[in-house]
């Protein structure tokens, strides 16, 4: 009988409550030495990435077991993690941000010229530079590259968002691509520098969308897609005569590993045993209940918070409770931030402190409007005339305080813990959790008071992706016009760098202190992987990259 398949079959037996526990009996029983955390939650700092030891190895296979099926593999396509991850390694960006400091880098674009009303942006392509079918990469495909975008409407949510206001792209001359804007898009930069504006061939862009989704994608990027099987693995296989990493890369030429594989294994235990059975030589997104356990192990862990939009329940104030000032602003008062990160996290999560991540650019601390102060909440309702009844529900007006929360299975748990938190102020919740396959469907009709979401991104526009009155149905919050929208259209045409993040300053705060966010969670990028799996890296956005990544064989 196969080791490994012994052990995948008992670990599934286990079952998920107990996952955590059975899981740090098996590696204590590993005796292995005390693990490595590459780790990095603050804005600014190092990227995340897995300590490298010793010269680099070529050639050799990868094995990285997937937290779920990728559903569209086509990164212009989805706003999942793994897809966008996996897009980042056959896919090549015209610029790049520096994994550290977020700065705009060199890519396949040399050099670039924003017009001064940043409607007009220009891209001088690198030469000499191919897709993996040997077409060329030049300002055709650029432009048929952001032409497909638009095609594709609503299926690329996130790339429309990113070419709001597209006029088209010029093509000056092979090299030279104009980019054009109806509008100022301060923005655009950055989202040229995302695995959603990755560069696919003009053959690829010629497909319909669900052609592109089952994986027939063909880009200029480190690896080749050579397989992507539905619900069961996506195998990358390295670039022959690669030579144009970006200005972020750490080395020149081909990918150091020949092959990657990537099994789709959603079970968080089973993924945890084949790593720690060998079967895997790292995991993506191991469960909270398991970190402790895998580092104490000796496996390294590499995190990084995601940037943007935290974990939040955002607002519809076209609902009548909801458009209560203090309604929102004592639910902002009433959340117990430590008590989700020690019941849902642990301590590699940053408890929130803005509406965004302090991996943002932009990003400003507003932790002294997040304190939990549920007699501020109750203050706050009183005043307001809503008053307790018998079951310890507010009312006013015969009218009961209760909130509708549109979750989801993902978001259940801590949907439940805002029911008891906010019933200790009085305030009702009724939990609602549609099929997934009808999500987008239910949230767009606008019927719940608050619904979870958060968003990646690095760049403070994530905020008019969600706030935004205009982005609706789209946008997580479901908000009324008002002067917030002015100071969301301001940030996204500022082309001075301070001017542009003193206004998301004030939009953070104005969020914030209106209750149209409310902050409970951090987003943590992070993977498992055994010691001779060097080079890990994570970049501006928290995706992961293995172009600098090398394996040493197993001891």
């Amino acid at each position: 009988m196969n080791p490994t398949h012994h052990r995948r079959r008992q670990l599934r037996s286990v079952g998920t409550i107990t996952a955590g526990a059975a899981l740090a009996a098996v590696l204590a029983a590993c005796g292995s030495t005390a693990g490595a955390t590459a780790q990095n939650a603050g804005a600014g700092t190092s990227s995340g990435s897995s300590a490298a030891a010793g010269q680099p190895v070529s050639g050799g296979t990868l094995t990285l077991a997937l937290d779920g099926d990728p559903t569209c593999i086509d990164p212009a396509q989805t706003s999942l993690t793994n897809t966008l991850s996996l897009g980042a390694q056959f896919t090549d960006t015209l610029v790049d941000q520096d994994f550290e400091t977020g700065e705009i880098v060199p890519a396949l674009a040399e050099k670039w010229e924003i017009s001064d009303d940043a409607t007009e942006f220009t891209f001088h392509l690198r030469d000499g530079v191919t897709f993996s079918d040997g077409t060329p990469l030049d300002a055709a495909a650029v432009k048929a590259n952001f032409d497909g975008i638009i095609d594709l409407g609503a299926a690329s949510f996130l790339g429309s968002s990113y070419l709001a206001d597209y006029v088209g792209t010029d093509v000056v001359d092979d090299s030279t691509a104009k980019v054009t804007f109806k509008t100022p898009n301060v923005p655009f930069l950055q989202a040229a520098a995302t695995a959603t504006l990755g560069i696919l061939s003009p053959a690829t862009n010629k497909l319909t969308a669900d052609e592109r989704c089952q994986g027939e994608l063909v880009g200029s990027g480190p690896f080749v897609l050579s397989k992507y099987d539905l619900t069961s693995q996506v195998v990358l296989t390295r670039r022959a005569g690669y030579a144009w990493p970006s200005a972020a890369a750490e080395h020149q030429g081909e990918a150091y590993v020949e092959t990657v594989v990537l099994p789709i294994v959603k079970e968080t235990g089973v993924r945890a045993g084949g790593l720690q059975s060998a079967e895997f030589d790292g995991i993506f997104q191991p469960a909270v209940q398991d970190q402790d356990a895998l580092e104490q192990a000796g496996f390294t862990l590499t995190s990084r918070a995601n940037p943007g939009n935290v974990q939040s329940l955002f607002a519809n104030t076209f609902r009548p409770l909801v458009a209560e000032e203090a309604v929102r602003q004592a639910f902002q008062k009433a959340i117990d931030r430590d008590e989700f990160n020690a019941t849902l996290f642990n301590a590699r999560y940053a408890v929130p402190s803005s509406v965004l991540s302090p991996t943002t650019p932009g990003y400003t601390d507003l932790s002294a409007d997040l304190v939990y102060d549920p007699e501020g909440a109750k203050a706050l309702l009183d005043g307001a005339g809503w008053t307790v009844g018998a079951d310890g529900i507010r009312e006013k007006d015969g009218t009961k305080l209760v909130l509708k929360l549109l979750s989801s299975e993902a978001t259940k748990s801590a949907a439940e813990l805002t029911q008891n938190q906010l019933k200790e102020v009085g305030i009702g919740v009724e939990i609602e959790i549609p099929e997934s396959s009808q999500s987008f469907k239910v949230r767009s009709a606008g019927d719940w008071d608050y619904t979870f979401s958060g968003l990646t991104r690095a760049d403070p526009d994530t905020l008019r992706r969600d706030f935004w009155s205009g982005g609706q149905p789209n946008s997580a919050a479901h908000l009324t016009e008002s002067p917030l929208d002015d100071k969301i259209l301001a940030q996204k045409a500022e082309v001075d760098t301070e001017k542009r993040w003193a206004i998301v300053a004030e939009i953070q705060k104005e969020i914030i202190t209106q209750g149209y966010d409310i902050p409970y969670g951090s987003q943590l990028q992070i993977y498992a992987t055994r010691d001779g799996v060097q080079g890990l890296r994570l970049d501006a956005s928290s995706r992961l990259r293995l172009y600098d990544t090398w394996v040493q064989a197993s001891s």
